[in-house]
């Protein structure tokens, strides 16, 4: 959503990040929803994420309303790109096996 958001759409970087992050807020909702109804949710495992995510989620906030331009956009570059190697590695181990 992120370069979507910035790129296609034309928003600043601030407004792409908060923009996406109340997005999957919102998509998160029904699919959280009906796995707890299945079951699918390990609540204790849950629990220990949002006591780091809850967190994590204010520093990076104020870290991306005080941050240059220049530092943020790379700092969002580095880290989308930290995620596509993992995805990448990920999927060439699975080929590989």
């Amino acid at each position: 959503m992120v370069p979507g958001f910035n790129q296609i759409v034309g928003l600043r970087l601030k407004e792409t990040i908060a923009t996406s992050l109340v997005c999957v807020g919102i998509f998160a909702v029904p699919g959280m929803v009906t796995h707890a109804f299945l079951g699918d949710i390990d609540w204790r495992f849950a629990v220990l994420l949002c006591v780091g995510v809850v967190p994590g989620a204010r520093v990076g906030a104020v870290f991306a309303i005080r941050a240059d331009r220049l530092v943020l956009r790379r700092v969002v570059a580095l880290f989308l790109l930290t995620i596509a190697v993992i995805y990448l590695v990920g999927e060439v181990n699975a080929l590989v096996r």
